[in-house]
């Protein structure tokens, strides 16, 4: 309840008093600057259920240092001007920080160790930088940066149960419950980059790029529990977005979400490992699109891309299911009809959908079980490669329109293979008739 009452105190900030306040009734130091070219402001607390907030106002060159040691901290700091920069460094429970930022060639940084931590950074400015490192159970970090140009992000998340070990047991999921939250939105820039770290247990991250140009996303998480990473960039040039999630042991999920539309240049790739199950979804609408999703589990794999516009290509490839099939039989208690296999609920499943011109679809999909993949294309240069080994089999190729082609190998057991192609020409389209 006290954080809900800390974020309505955030919007009325803009008062010229501020304060750093020891609330047991020690001594206090006021820290008001305004219309000065350098200043400097340190506040330094030791103990609990403290308080403080700064204010700088049209400065430049101005520094803002916050320590707090102890439980309940909270720290506001608001600057206006130019290459100013704002430390926060919290240790201890429940501690809680607020900058804001703006102008121009500004730095936030903020160090949280303990728990229920919470950091929010706004900064409306241009190559401005924020970086939050937060180390303890129930991190969370929220980021805007608005209206810029050449602005990075940097969040590092790790919580205490980790102890930087990969414990292969079998992991205690706590469904919604993420123990590392992130969430970083950049509007309106150009040559943005987000960079989110994040180590076991249960991380979240949600990243948003609108209206950008030569923007970047990078986006690593770790276990054990539940991963799970969103990526929406809309109307940005030049985009790319690299996703890289491990999540161990049984009950663990990896689940990745992008969408990047309005095109162009659009560029993404996700690397998922887990013992239980790993999800992806890639949607792009614009031009020269690439998508490649890597997928390495013991257990259940899904994986959707979905292609429109100009030089698609897509590449999935998905190791492993074993016999902790998600039906809960093991292999020897397959009683299914033939006419069920390959339908992917047992394991591994691909399927992409591309639609105009130059697309190219690659499917590899190994040491399964049930398996299943399916590519649809629409027009011109279509190419088509899917490969499956190991028991259910399915694979349905469609392709309209235009020099298509299609290799499908299938091996061991269920086997079925449906290839449709229509209207393909006589020549490349690259050569003379």
């Amino acid at each position: 309840m006290k954080k809900q009452v800390l974020i309505l105190s955030v919007l009325a900030f803009s008062a010229a008093l501020t304060f750093a306040q020891d609330k047991k009734g020690g001594d206090h130091d006021d820290h008001d600057s305004k219309g000065s070219t350098t200043n400097e402001a340190y506040v330094e607390q030791d103990g609990e259920e403290n308080f403080s907030g700064i204010l700088q106002d049209e400065t430049s060159t101005a520094k803002a240092t916050v320590y707090q040691s102890g439980e309940e901290n909270e720290s506001m700091v608001e600057q206006t001007g130019r290459d100013n920069t704002a430390e926060v460094d919290q240790n201890g429970e429940d501690n809680w920080s607020s900058i804001d930022q703006r102008d121009q060639d500004n730095l936030a940084r903020v160090e949280q160790r303990g728990s229920d931590n919470a950091s929010m950074i706004t900064q409306k400015s241009e190559e401005s930088k924020a970086f939050v490192d937060q180390k303890g159970e129930d991190n969370s970090s929220r980021i805007l940066q608005d209206d810029g140009t050449d602005n990075l992000s940097k969040v590092t998340q790790r919580s205490e149960d980790s102890n930087d070990s990969k414990d292969r047991e079998d992991s205690k999921s706590k469904g919604s419950e993420y123990t590392n939250k992130s969430e970083i939105e950049q509007i309106e820039g150009r040559s943005n980059k987000v960079i989110i770290e994040q180590v076991g247990t249960n991380n979240w991250s949600n990243v948003k790029q609108i209206e950008s140009k030569e923007s970047f996303v990078k986006v690593e998480q770790e276990g054990s529990g539940a991963t799970k990473s969103r990526v929406l960039q809309s109307d940005v040039e030049e985009s790319s977005v690299f996703i890289a999630q491990e999540s161990y042991g049984r009950n663990s999920s990896a689940e990745s979400f992008v969408s990047q539309d309005k095109g162009e240049d659009n560029y993404a790739t996700v690397s998922q490992r887990t013992d239980d199950v790993a999800f992806s979804k890639i949607e792009q609408t614009g031009d020269d699109n690439y998508a490649s999703v890597d997928q390495s589990t013991s257990v259940f794999t899904e994986s959707f891309i979905a292609q429109k516009g100009d030089g698609n290509s897509a590449t999935v490839l998905q190791t492993k299911a074993d016999s902790r099939e998600k039906s809960g039989k093991k292999d020897d208690e397959d009683d299914r009809d033939k006419e069920d296999h390959g339908k992917g609920e047992d394991g591994i499943l691909s399927e992409i959908d591309q639609k105009g011109s130059d697309n190219t679809a690659y499917v590899a999909q190994y040491a399964g079980s049930d398996l299943y993949s399916t590519i649809s294309s629409d027009g011109e240069y279509n190419t088509a490669s899917v490969y499956q080994t190991g028991k259910g089999h399915y694979s349905s190729v469609d392709q309209q329109g235009t020099w298509n082609e299609a290799t499908v190998y299938q091996s061991g057991n269920g086997n079925v293979s449906e290839v449709m192609q229509f209207n393909a020409q006589s020549s490349h389209p690259h050569q003379p008739r």
